[in-house]
């Protein structure tokens, strides 16, 4: 008769059976050591299987200006399967996306939420808790390049008479904005010059460089100069 005692081996009776939440037991066999003495063994073995958890959102970093992405390309997160694919579920159910962000929205701290919401969206065969969560858009500011105009002083003026000189920009603004765009207030921007040329050092006829930067404080957060 049967004994545990026997020695042997157990193997499944599919070795490639990937176990599923919603299936209790699995075949599997009992090989004797000594099969002259013993017969194998068959029986259904249980086998308690817990959802792996898959946590599903929409995050994008964007640069002001840029259109509205496609917000249904989700990422999905599976801790225990990092080459989970959610197109080998079977799910039912629904998500449906929605965000306030539109091509010419500013740049906030706070970014634009993309809300997820979830009309019983789940995996048909219970292996996966699919959890829905929120995302985040974030715009970072749009680069200008200004560059301050080229100036011939005579030897021995100041460098003082460069102040509220012109500059020339890069053709990177976005929709209508103008370079009053690049200020807080709409207004005109006023740009701080300087040079290596110093007429109190005694610097003498040739080609210096000329800087250009802006107070960080009148700065619109939508733009960034170089």
């Amino acid at each position: 008769g049967y004994t545990p005692d026997v020695d042997g081996t157990w193997s499944w009776d599919d070795a490639n059976t990937n176990p599923q939440v919603l299936v209790d037991t699995y075949p599997a066999t009992f090989t004797p050591l000594d099969p002259a003495n013993y017969l194998t063994y068959s029986a259904q073995i249980p086998v308690e299987v817990l959802a792996s958890d898959v946590v599903i959102t929409y995050n994008a970093s964007l640069t002001y200006g840029d259109p509205r992405p496609d917000i249904t390309q989700y990422t999905y997160t599976c801790a225990t399967d990092p080459a989970f694919s959610i197109a080998a579920v079977t799910t039912s159910g629904n998500i449906y996306p929605s965000t306030t962000y539109d091509q010419f929205d500013g740049v906030t701290d706070e970014g634009y939420v993309v809300t997820l919401t979830n009309s019983n969206y789940k995996d048909v065969n219970g292996n996966y808790n699919l959890i829905i969560e929120n995302g985040l858009i974030t715009v970072a500011p749009k680069t200008i390049t200004v560059t301050a105009d080229d100036a011939v002083i005579t030897y021995g003026e100041s460098f003082n008479t460069l102040f509220g000189r012109t500059v020339s920009y890069s053709d990177d603004f976005v929709g209508v904005d103008t370079p009053n765009s690049l200020t807080t207030t709409g207004s005109e921007p006023k740009y701080i010059f300087s040079s290596d040329y110093d007429y109190n050092g005694n610097y003498g006829a040739g080609n210096y460089s000329i800087y250009v930067d802006m107070n960080a404080d009148e700065m619109s957060p939508n733009y960034a100069i170089t």
